[in-house]
C-alpha cells in the first residue's frame, strides 16, 4: 500500500521528539536509580574500573534535574562524577543516594517557607483543600522532611559500613520505607479530605 500524493507522509514535529526524548530520559533515570546500588555492588564485586561509572553518575543527576528543575542536582552532577574521575573513589559511588535523600528532605523542608509540597501534591490530586486540610498536609510536609532527614542519616551510616549493608538499605529498605511512608501520608490525606 503505498501513499497517494494528496497524502503527506506524517512525520514527527521536533517538539514531539524532543518531549519524547525528555520523558525516555526521565524513566531511564528512574530505573537507573532504583537498580544503581545492585549495579554498584556487582560492579565493584567484580573488579572493574570505577571511572567509567562517572557518566551513570551523570545521566541519573541530570534526569533528577529535568524532573525538578532544581539546580542543586546539576551541581551534585558535576560534583560526584568529577571526585570519582579524579580520584577513583568508591566514595563517590556510595555517597549518591545519600546526596539525593538529602535533596528531597531539603525540597520538602523548603517548600514550607511558601506552599508545602504534601499541599501541591493535594491540590493537583483534586482535594478541596479547607483551612483544616491546609493545616494537615503543612504538617504532613514536616513529616516528610523529618523522615527523609532520618533516611538520608542512616544511608550516610551505610556508606561506611560493608558494601553488602549498603547496597540493602539502600537498593531494598530505604525504598520499603519511602513506600510505606508514602501509601500511610496518601491514606490519611484522603481520609482527612473526605471527613471534610
Amino acid at each position: 500500500m503505498t501513499l497517494s500524493k494528496s497524502e503527506p507522509c506524517k512525520t514527527w514535529s521536533w517538539p514531539l521528539k524532543k518531549s519524547l526524548m525528555r520523558n525516555l530520559f526521565k524513566v531511564s533515570g528512574i530505573l537507573l536509580s532504583i537498580l544503581y546500588p545492585f549495579f554498584i555492588y556487582f560492579l565493584i564485586k567484580s573488579g572493574h574500573s570505577f571511572r567509567p561509572l562517572a557518566f551513570v553518575l551523570m545521566i541519573l543527576l541530570l534526569a533528577s534535574f529535568l524532573q525538578t528543575q532544581r539546580k542543586a542536582f546539576l551541581w551534585v552532577g558535576l560534583c560526584l562524577p568529577a571526585g570519582l574521575i579524579f580520584s577513583g573513589d568508591v566514595f563517590f559511588l556510595k555517597i549518591y543516594p545519600v546526596c539525593m535523600n538529602f535533596l528531597v528532605c531539603i525540597g520538602f523542608l523548603m517548600s514550607l517557607k511558601d506552599t508545602p509540597l504534601i499541599t501541591a501534591f493535594a491540590r493537583k490530586a483534586g482535594h478541596v483543600l479547607t483551612p483544616s486540610v491546609l493545616d494537615y498536609t503543612r504538617r504532613a510536609t514536616w513529616a516528610w522532611g523529618i523522615f527523609m532527614a532520618f533516611n538520608t542519616l542512616i544511608s550516610l551510616i551505610t556508606v561506611f559500613l560493608p558494601l553488602s549493608v549498603w547496597t540493602f538499605y539502600n537498593g531494598f529498605v530505604s525504598y520499603i520505607l519511602i513506600g510505606t511512608m508514602f501509601a500511610g501520608e496518601y491514606f490519611v490525606r484522603k481520609r482527612c479530605a473526605h471527613a471534610r
